[in-house]
């Protein structure tokens, strides 16, 4: 009894430090220009690494954002990991980064298994995995993360055929909003 109640006291901590609170930009002086496709393409060579693995990087090279690097470092990697164990032997992983209105656009798409319906309902939900082991923190983070930024995720999935997450960040967020400690919404709209 002891130690389940020792793991659900780390677990409520773990899940303090992701709180919108805990997550929200720290001070402006801690941001900088960004180079998001500099840290993809850092990504891409690290999990390319496993030759039966094909990535694909379309489009030109994105501008900087302004951001915490470690933090934008972290959404990417945790969005291709979880590209690549879905996909698993043979597969496929196609990154596409565009810009758009003001805005960088980066898409993750996989030839994976897809998610199912009714998980999709709950994939930014604090403890929901459905991997073993999982604690169900990884996407709660990114899209925390992203909207701490300023931005939004979205991931559209179809079971049997793949999964494409959708992240878009602004190039050049407005003073007030840039000093503002305030977490935009973001829009997440699982398709099937």
């Amino acid at each position: 009894m002891r130690t389940v109640t020792d793991s659900a006291k780390k677990l409520t901590a773990l899940m303090s430090k992701l709180s919108y609170k805990s997550l929200k930009l720290i001070p402006s002086t801690a941001t900088e220009p960004v180079e998001l496709s500099t840290i993809l393409s850092d990504l891409v060579r690290l999990i390319e690494r496993d030759d039966r693995l094909k990535v694909r990087v379309v489009g030109e090279p994105l501008p900087p954002v302004t951001g915490v690097r470690e933090q934008l470092h972290q959404v990417l990697l945790n969005v291709l990991l979880n590209a690549k164990q879905a996909i698993g032997q043979g597969g496929e992983i196609v990154i596409t980064q565009t810009q758009l209105n003001g805005s960088v656009v980066m898409t993750v798409a996989d030839t994976g298994c897809g998610i199912p319906v009714a998980r999709q309902r709950m994939l930014f939900r604090p403890t929901q995995s459905s991997k073993p082991g999982g604690l169900g923190i990884g996407l709660y983070q990114c899209k925390q993360t992203v909207e701490a930024h300023h931005g939004t995720i979205q991931i559209i999935s179809t079971e049997g055929k793949g999964t494409e997450v959708r992240i878009e960040l602004p190039l050049n967020p407005t003073p007030a909003v840039a000093h503002n400690s305030g977490i935009a919404s973001a829009a997440v709209h699982p398709h099937v």
